[in-house]
């Protein structure tokens, strides 16, 4: 049971973008035959897009920007868009209300007007929202109107959430456009890490912003990275030297960072990070956001894991690179250990060289491919490289070219050699 919820919450980000390739009409055969095995998913997928693309019209439609107009009608185009594949999954035949009277502010004033309640009635109610903090999960009640919530409106969502039984720390609040702050509440990433997931895989948080479905995304990202080994630890320097004996010593801490990221898929969700994500950090671009939050997400999981192993004890002070690579060992958690610069820093940079090939951009990589055995009972094993051409290239063809590139495949082949003696042989 434990394995399937966890393959449900791997797959969510997945399902969506099928769902989306299909409104879209770009959609492969056996990609819709994988949407039409899950039609109830598929169609609450639909809801839920939905949702979304009339929240935004309502808050557009109050907004004074000058591009107000153009959106209303890309947003109206794909609501339809939407609506027309949800009838053709239940057949259920969704009425839209008129987008020109939204852009003209005719809509709002006619509800008004209908049901005797001022304007100010109508503003959206405010919706559960989520910002990163280093470290730090910040969740606090916002609306497109940008008016501050009640905290008693805030504990309401995060129980609707599905979040109430994380401890969440009261905080300052997050700042709103009009200088007021929101109030607000944060937790570690490591305690609200599993319901971040939850949320990840569509199971929590389903009428929360897309700040909260966007955070909860990247997390269940992270699980399953670290489910294919796709990780690696470095060490990291922190606190302040002091001076014990001979050599000057510091604090140093294991952290785990993701490893072989798509590069595409890292772009594709920093172009859709939702603004409240940098709430308290503007300065930081969405792409170095997005690494930050996913590197964070991992090293939790993986400090977790490795929190559970039995290490042996080891020196106050490591002091030799022995001592050193026994601390990194014994302190795969995350736990902070006294060491020498010197030894120290020869070890993080022996780490960081060997996971050098793997946390990079990836903007190439190896194919390896077995075929079925021939007639005399041989085994032809082929490799091919990516990211040198449009489409994957003989190996032999890439190493021989010229450029950075052709260096980075020889470098990704001689790691592959030692994972696999057999293409040492001579042919």
């Amino acid at each position: 049971m434990g394995q399937q919820t966890m393959e449900t919450q791997l797959d969510q980000t997945s399902f969506e973008a099928l769902v989306a390739s299909e409104v879209d009409g770009q959609i492969a055969t056996d990609e819709l035959s994988a949407l039409a095995a899950q039609p109830q998913r598929w169609a609450a997928t639909l809801h839920h897009m939905l949702d979304e693309i009339e929240d935004t019209l309502e808050a557009v439609a109050r907004s004074d920007r000058y591009e107000r107009n153009q959106a209303l009608a890309d947003l109206s185009e794909e609501r339809a868009a939407v609506a027309a594949a949800l009838q053709r999954v239940t057949g259920e035949d969704v009425e839209l209300s008129d987008a020109d009277s939204l852009g003209n502010g005719e809509g709002a004033d006619a509800a008004a007007a209908a049901s005797g309640e001022p304007e100010a009635e109508l503003v959206q109610a405010p919706a559960l929202q989520a910002s990163w903090a280093p470290g730090e999960v910040v969740l606090w009640a916002g609306n497109p109107s940008a008016l501050p919530a009640e905290r008693e409106d805030l504990q309401r969502l995060i129980d609707e959430a599905g979040g109430s039984a994380i401890e969440w720390e009261k905080h300052k609040g997050a700042p709103l456009p009009s200088g007021d702050r929101a109030p607000a509440v944060s937790a570690p990433l490591t305690a609200a890490l599993g319901w971040l997931v939850g949320v990840g895989a569509g199971q929590l948080a389903l009428d929360a912003a897309p700040s909260v479905r966007w955070l909860g995304e990247v997390a269940a990202w992270a699980t399953d990275l670290v489910a294919q080994g796709r990780m690696v630890p470095t060490l990291r320097r922190g606190g302040s030297a002091t001076a014990r004996g001979r050599q000057r010593s510091g604090s140093y801490v294991v952290q785990w960072i993701a490893a072989v990221v798509e590069r595409e898929r890292i772009r594709e969700l920093s172009s859709r990070m939702p603004g409240p994500v940098r709430a308290f950090d503007p300065s930081t671009g969405p792409e170095r956001m997005c690494r930050t939050v996913l590197n964070a997400a991992v090293d939790a999981v993986c400090s977790a894991g490795a929190a559970r192993l039995v290490t042996a004890a080891t020196p106050p002070v490591a002091r030799s690179r022995r001592d050193v690579a026994e601390a990194v060992l014994a302190g795969l958690a995350g736990e902070a250990f006294a060491a020498a610069h010197g030894p120290a820093t020869e070890v993080a940079d022996d780490l960081r060289r060997w996971a050098a090939p793997v946390v990079g951009d990836g903007d190439v990589g190896l194919i390896v491919r077995l075929d079925p055995p021939e007639a005399d009972g041989g085994w032809l094993l082929t490799v091919d490289a990516t990211g040198v051409e449009r489409q994957p290239v003989p190996v032999e063809q890439a190493v021989t070219a010229s450029g950075a590139k052709a260096q980075r495949v020889e470098a990704q082949l001689r790691r592959l050699e030692r994972l696999l003696p057999a293409l040492g042989r001579t042919g």
